[in-house]
């Protein structure tokens, strides 16, 4: 193989990795900002599960406190009507 086509060669070689190289950069970009938007997607979802389940344990606790008033209020009526 001569110099010059060895040149020729090195040079095409070297346009096509180049030409690769960028390509996988820009590829790996397009996935990096895929990955970082699904990431936030994530943290969006789970902020709204925490907030979910928030309300829903405070839900708990309220009815819990109502079903423990009713309770009283009823135990205080079966006491008077025992006393009649």
């Amino acid at each position: 193989m001569s110099l010059k086509t060895l040149a020729k060669v090195s040079a095409v070689a070297l346009v096509a990795a180049l030409t690769v190289g960028c390509a996988s950069t820009s590829e790996l970009e397009k996935v990096r900002q895929q990955a970082v938007a699904a990431q936030g997607t994530a943290n969006d979802a789970k902020q709204t599960a925490d907030n979910a389940l928030a309300t829903a344990n405070q839900c708990c606790a309220d009815n819990a406190a109502r079903i423990n008033a009713l309770e009283q209020a009823m135990n205080k009526g079966y006491k008077k009507s025992m006393y009649k």
